[in-house]
């Protein structure tokens, strides 16, 4: 979620369940529900990051630790969150999979 010019956080809360309240119902495919939740990461510029990938990536930390905490939440990031995840990734290699029809391309990151 992008916004901009928003002078009182607690206006994300309120969108945020707004957002929440779209996913409260099934969506119905082909005569079939499928329910959805939603987890989100929210950064406030630029006190989370003056650039639009460090942003993007602190979102996603942000969007991670919401899925720790549970199914259908939002996380607003704090630096403790990126510290955390640096502890946890400090002398790992990621490998990550991309998906690409009949394809399995590995991105080694060290």
């Amino acid at each position: 979620v992008f916004s901009q010019n928003i002078d009182d956080i607690t206006e994300y809360d309120k969108k945020i369940k707004k957002i929440q309240k779209v996913f409260a119902y099934p969506f119905v495919i082909s005569g079939r529900e499928f329910f959805v939740t939603i987890s989100a990461g929210i950064v406030v510029a630029p006190k989370d990051g003056k650039t639009t990938s460090l942003l993007m990536r602190n979102a996603d930390l942000a969007m991670y630790e919401a899925k720790n905490m549970g199914k259908n939440t939002y996380c607003y990031y704090e630096d403790s969150i990126g510290e955390k995840y640096a502890q946890r990734l400090e002398g790992k290699t990621i490998v990550k999979e991309i998906y690409v029809p009949k394809k399995i391309i590995n991105i080694v990151i060290k």
